[in-house]
């Protein structure tokens, strides 16, 4: 949790050729006009689990996902250019290189580190101490908290090249100190002081990568690795490397002026303004393994955030006239069927789309039983067809309206059937006619069996159970609780109801009491909840009118229980592969899992969702500042 200083700033734009289902991530931009006090970044260092470091054309800025706050107090330098960042983690402490040579303590108090008055070319860290390496070859170890230097070496068979525009010429392994110098890259045994030319080719940068401790050297154009062998990485010798970040011991990027290069395993992919990236230029680029995002530090654009996209919605096709989706069943046979609202039944096969039937009429809902597909219609009541014919259409007076939902098939091979003023009912779709028209009068959207074989039914006037055709009409006892317009069910294995409401957010329902779980306080969950689908890792998916939702059962119970204090949902929104925040929720069969892949019904296209564990994040909470009356 960060409480940083900050004015009216825009939110952060997403760069919207990014949207396109096709491309692989979102690209979001940080600029000026969001808190970045300059949109030339060069380097990027991390801070912590929760925020990096990133140095500027006009200073030193620290984001932590949400908000930007220049670290640099001294007014004299505030401005300044420092082209290396290195960050203490351990200490807590900032030590940069500016653009004259000269190395600062920027953290937590601005001083000036004098080696000598020497040059510094380039430091690293060691422990608690900075090694620094200087013009004359004279290499210094400085500790961190007394800032208390001295001479250990003299560089004998190399100078270090001056490297005032590049960010990183050291590395340090114990006990070898690997250092740029004007024949290549030196090895450095800072035990028996013995030196060594491991690489003869002129180099400008060194990186390690932290999923196996290979150290990586480049120049402006070729890429080597350099531990535990020297080996040459072909890449694309046309384009200047400035920068590199890891993914894995195999992948990684590489921002260059022309472009970012994605390298996984072998295989190189360039990514431009050709292919929806805003800007060529780069400086810099650091890839966030706890949230899956890479930031690129351009020349002109400021701070870009590509997010991977675990989300994909398929959207337009020759078929697909009508973007909005209303309903998604998987047939017996095992074709996927998704409803357009207006007309078309679409089939999906190997993630590409056909016209399966153009039914030419508008379609609430879609069901499946016994290798026959079952329609709900607006205004035309329940059609029944096979592959091919139409074999039955079910209307007014078997149903109390042609404006049908919802149909359900029981484990007692009863057909139910939701409509808007009420429920039909029948051993088979030829005998199906009103149920309980006397007690049960409003819009049947949802229809759920729970284990014991009684019947859930959901609509705009709240849920009824029925149970051995006893009905019961569950309400809440607190006119404040807006219980009503009932969209979704999930029985879990205590035997709790959860109920998913348009408008009125999630309820339990346990042992004959109705809880409102969005009233206790710090539950952050949306008050649309259209779905409750379970993944293969124990969390409930929730589409809604402002994006999808993930969150814990477990945690669900716990907050019900009061063993936690609070309950924040994972949230998807059009950062994350969406087209459009809203889902279409209303009516029966609003989800389909297959395996684990699971697929919801939108206003802009059917979104699928790859459900991946969710690996936990524990940062460590920092009160920067304390006030007491002002």
């Amino acid at each position: 949790m960060f409480s940083f200083h900050s004015f009216a700033q825009e939110k952060e734009v997403i760069w919207e050729n990014s949207l396109d289902p096709n491309i692989p991530y979102t690209v979001t931009i940080y600029g000026t006009n969001q808190g970045l006090i300059q949109n030339q970044i060069d380097d990027i260092e991390v801070k912590d689990a929760n925020s990096f470091l990133m140095s500027t054309g006009n200073g030193i800025v620290e984001f932590n996902g949400l908000n930007f706050k220049n670290v640099l107090k001294y007014k004299k330098y505030r401005d300044g250019t420092f082209r290396k960042l290195v960050f203490c983690k351990k200490r807590s402490r900032l030590f940069a290189i500016d653009n004259i040579n000269q190395l600062y303590e920027i953290l937590p108090r601005f001083q000036q580190i004098n080696l000598n008055s020497e040059s510094v070319y380039a430091t690293t860290l060691s422990g608690d101490s900075l090694i620094s390496i200087c013009e004359s070859g004279n290499i210094y170890l400085t500790h961190v908290l007394t800032k208390k230097s001295k001479w250990i070496h003299k560089l004998k068979i190399a100078k270090p090249l001056k490297n005032t525009q590049y960010k990183n010429s050291m590395v340090f392994q114990f006990p070898f100190l690997y250092i740029i110098t004007k024949k290549g890259v030196l090895k450095l045994n800072v035990l028996n002081l013995q030196e060594a030319i491991v690489l003869k080719n002129e180099c400008t940068r060194l990186e390690v990568n932290p999923f196996n401790n290979n150290i990586y050297a480049f120049n402006f154009h070729r890429l080597f690795k350099i531990t535990p062998s020297v080996n040459e990485v072909k890449i694309n010798g046309e384009l200047i490397l400035e920068d590199i970040t890891f993914k894995n011991k195999t992948s990684f990027y590489m921002a260059t002026p022309r472009g970012l290069i994605y390298f996984n395993s072998g295989q190189q992919f360039l990514y431009n303004d050709l292919n929806v990236l805003p800007t060529n230029r780069f400086h810099s680029c650091y890839y966030d393994t706890i949230f899956n995002n890479l930031y690129l530090g351009s020349i002109d654009k400021g701070l870009l955030k590509l997010t991977f996209k675990d989300i994909k919605t398929i959207y337009k096709g020759n078929e697909m006239n009508e973007s909005s989706i209303s309903s998604i069943i998987k047939t017996k046979a095992g074709t996927i069927l998704f409803a357009q609202i207006v007309n078309n039944i679409v089939q999906i096969k190997n993630g590409k789309t056909k016209l399966f039937k153009n039914m030419r009429l508008s379609i609430s809902s879609l069901a499946t039983y016994n290798n026959l597909v079952y329609v709900g219609s607006w205004g035309k009541g329940l059609i029944v067809f096979d592959d091919t014919n139409e074999i039955a259409n079910i209307k007014f007076p078997n149903l109390l309206s042609n404006h049908v939902h919802a149909v359900f098939k029981d484990s007692k091979n009863r057909f139910w059937v939701g409509n808007e003023k009420g429920v039909s009912r029948g051993k088979d779709i030829s005998s199906i006619h009103p149920f309980a028209s006397s007690k049960i009068k409003s819009e049947i959207t949802c229809i759920y069996e729970l284990k014991n074989g009684s019947i859930c039914l959901g609509g705009n006037d709240g849920m009824y159970i029925i149970q051995n055709e006893k009905i019961s009409r569950i309400t809440s006892q607190n006119p404040n609780v807006f219980f009503k317009r009932i969209r979704a069910f999930y029985e879990d294995a205590h035997g709790k109801i959860w109920i998913g409401s348009y408008g009125g957010g999630l309820y339990c329902y346990d042992n004959k009491r109705l809880i409102s779980i969005n009233a206790i306080r710090n539950v952050k969950l949306p008050d649309d909840i259209f779905t409750l689908c379970k993944d293969d890792f124990g969390y409930l998916y929730m589409s809604s009118n402002n994006g999808l939702w993930r969150v814990s059962e477990r945690k669900l119970n716990e907050i019900l229980e009061q063993k936690i204090d609070f309950l924040i949902p994972f949230h998807y929104t059009r950062v994350n592969g969406l087209l459009n925040n809203e889902f279409n929720g209303g009516f029966q069969n609003n989800f389909l899992k297959i395996g684990n892949e699971l697929y919801f019904p939108s206003v802009e296209g059917l979104v699928t969702a790859y459900p991946e564990p969710i690996q936990p994040n524990s940062p460590t909470v920092k009160i920067e500042e304390i006030f007491v009356n002002d």
